[in-house]
């Protein structure tokens, strides 16, 4: 996970009145953000201030280092801040502030989607619950039914497992990609050298072994070799949700996989012969609020997959990019810097 952390650190100096003075260490090296970030800090709301210097003064007393976080509001926004306090003389202190503040905000975002997807995953099953009880109820006398209503009776469930199946692939599938999005939520350390094509290839067999009576053709050139220094998991997360798509939206034809490789970046596409989108469905694809198109087999989906995608992918510096004409097909980009 890339961080965006600032930090800063005072010189605290305790005087005689058991008062403190912050003093910025090297403030001119400062960039213009931060410069206003420490301008924010040195401007703490009156609570926030006094409870900083309140534990300034009982660190550097009690020569203990104190470690805590501190939340404010400045302006109506909230910031959140890591401080940690070194004691060095009897007089004075090292305060050293981590701006957290981004990352507090992305798992403030993160909680919401995890509310929302719950929400979208508890839904349709509270249909399938009302079919089964009233099975189960009509089932409760069976013995004393005519030979006609029993005909009836598995004739209309017959009708209805196709709904049940599909609901409950979908809710599955957007199950497995929530979960696999929140393991995702990682850190830079777990960053790896990893075979690209391996990734792909093993997504590609997925999606075969999954729709082995399916008339699309998957299509995929292996021409180079190519190891990303990167987040593997992210890669096989995104590709299986992109395929997956692919597959939902194509009657026949193909889908393709190209990777091109350059000094800056990976870039990996994924096309198919299927519906396309319109410029509006396009626009809205990557959003909380995506139209909730139907796949040929009467699959529906909440597009909600595609929008966690995009925001991990985002979180790591990836980036995915859709092109689509409608009814000919759509191609979706993703971009693996090499930095």
């Amino acid at each position: 996970m890339q961080r965006q952390i600032s930090i800063f650190i005072f010189q605290a100096l305790l005087h005689d009145d058991s008062k403190v003075e912050f003093i910025p260490e090297s403030p001119s090296l400062l960039s213009d953000s931060q410069q206003s970030k420490l301008i924010m800090i040195q401007s703490l709301p009156t609570a926030s201030a006094q409870q900083l210097e309140d534990i300034c003064v009982q660190s550097i007393s009690n020569q203990k280092r104190h470690e805590f976080d501190l939340t404010c509001i400045i302006d109506e926004d909230t910031f959140s801040y890591h401080v940690l306090i070194q004691p060095e003389t009897i007089e004075s202190a090292r305060v050293v502030f981590c701006d957290f503040t981004e990352q507090q905000r992305g798992q403030d975002t993160w909680l919401k989607m995890i509310g929302l997807a719950a929400h979208d995953i508890r839904g349709p099953f509270h249909p399938l619950l009302g079919y089964v009880s009233c099975y189960l109820e009509e089932f409760s006398g069976w013995e004393n039914k005519s030979i006609d209503d029993k005909l009836a009776l598995l004739e209309d469930i017959k009708k209805t497992i196709p709904f049940f199946h599909t609901a409950i692939n979908n809710q599955l599938l957007l199950s497995t990609t929530l979960m696999s999005w929140a393991a995702s939520y990682i850190r830079e350390d777990q960053k790896l050298i990893f075979d690209l094509n391996e990734v792909i290839i093993k997504n590609i067999d997925a999606a075969k072994l999954k729709n082995r009576n399916s008339k699309i053709v998957f299509l995929y050139d292996q021409k180079i070799n190519v190891n990303i220094f990167g987040y593997q998991e992210v890669i096989e997360l995104t590709l299986s949700n992109l395929i997956n798509n692919c597959l939902k939206y194509t009657q026949e034809g193909s889908i393709t996989v190209v990777v091109t490789d350059d000094n800056e970046k990976v870039t990996i596409s994924v096309s198919d012969t299927g519906v396309g989108m319109s410029q509006e469905e396009v626009n809205k694809l990557f959003s909380l609020h995506p139209n909730q198109k139907t796949g040929i087999g009467g699959e529906k989906s909440n597009g909600l997959g595609l929008y966690l995608c995009q925001h991990i992918l985002s979180q790591v510096g990836y980036k995915i990019s859709v092109t689509s004409i409608l009814g000919k097909g759509s191609t979706f980009t993703i971009i693996v810097p090499k930095n």
